[in-house]
C-alpha cells in the first residue's frame, strides 16, 4: 500500500504497461518501459510481479531482461511464493524448468532475506513448500539433478551503484562451497506444513526417477 501511495500516475501507468508487454511477450516494449522507469519489482493486488509473470509464461529472454534491470528473484507473491516456486510449478517441461532455474539462480537476489545457512533454493512459501517440493511434485528430474543438488557459490549482496546493475552476480570466492558442503544446496528432507518431504511428493505422484534422485542425490549424479 505504501508503494502505491508514493507512485505517480505516470509510474503506475508504466508499471501496468510493463505487465501488459510481458503478457504479449513484447521484449522491445519491455526494455523501453524499464529504461523509462517501470519498476521490475512492482507489487499490486491486481497483478503479479513482472518476474513472476514472465516465469509463469516461460519467457527466458524476458526473465534475463528483467533481472538485468534489477528484478529480485526472491520477491514473494501469493502464498509467499518466489519466482523459483513459479518456475518449478509452471515450466512446460523438465528442460524448460532447468533453463528457468539456471537463469534465476544466476540472477540478482537480495541475500539479506537469507539466513547464514539458507539459500534461495530452500526458501519455503506459506505452506512450507520449497521450490524442491514443487519440482518433485512435477517430476522435474533433470532440473533437480542439475540445479538443486549442484554446489553453488555464495553470492554477495548487491548495492544500488551502477557497477552492480548486471545480471551476473558478484561471487565471494573465499566463501564458495566445497563439493561436500551442503549449506548452499537444496534440502531434500525439508517438510512442508503437512509434514511431507519432496520425496513423499515424488512418490505420491509416481515419479520414480525423481524419488531415486531424492533418496541419494550424489549417487544418482555419479551414475550419469
Amino acid at each position: 500500500m505504501a508503494q502505491q501511495q508514493t507512485m505517480t500516475l505516470g509510474q503506475i501507468q508504466r508499471n501496468e504497461a510493463l505487465i501488459t508487454a510481458i503478457q504479449h511477450e513484447d521484449a522491445s516494449q519491455i526494455q523501453a518501459l524499464l529504461h523509462a522507469g517501470a519498476d521490475p519489482n512492482v507489487r499490486r493486488s491486481q497483478f503479479e510481479p513482472p518476474l513472476h509473470a514472465a516465469v509463469r509464461s516461460n519467457q527466458p529472454d524476458i526473465i534475463r531482461l528483467l533481472l538485468h534491470h534489477g528484478a529480485n528473484a526472491l520477491l514473494r507473491y501469493k502464498l509467499g511464493r518466489t519466482a523459483l516456486h513459479v518456475a518449478c510449478a509452471e515450466a512446460s517441461d523438465d528442460a524448460m524448468a532447468t533453463e528457468l532455474l539456471d537463469i534465476l539462480v544466476a540472477g540478482r537476489y537480495n541475500v539479506d532475506e537469507l539466513g547464514p545457512k539458507q539459500n534461495h533454493l530452500s526458501l519455503p512459501d506459506e505452506q512450507g513448500q520449497t521450490p524442491l517440493h514443487v519440482a518433485a511434485q512435477r517430476g522435474w528430474t533433470e532440473a533437480c539433478n542439475v540445479r538443486f543438488f549442484e554446489p553453488v557459490a555464495v553470492l554477495l549482496p548487491y548495492t544500488n551503484t551502477i557497477i552492480h546493475r548486471s545480471p551476473v552476480p558478484a561471487i565471494d570466492l573465499n566463501a564458495a562451497t566445497h563439493p561436500n558442503d551442503n549449506a548452499h544446496r537444496a534440502e531434500p528432507s525439508a517438510c512442508n506444513n503437512s509434514g511431507k518431504t519432496p520425496l513423499d511428493l515424488a512418490l505420491r505422484n509416481g515419479h520414480e526417477a525423481m524419488a531415486r534422485l531424492l533418496q541419494a542425490p550424489d549417487q544418482a549424479r555419479d551414475q550419469q
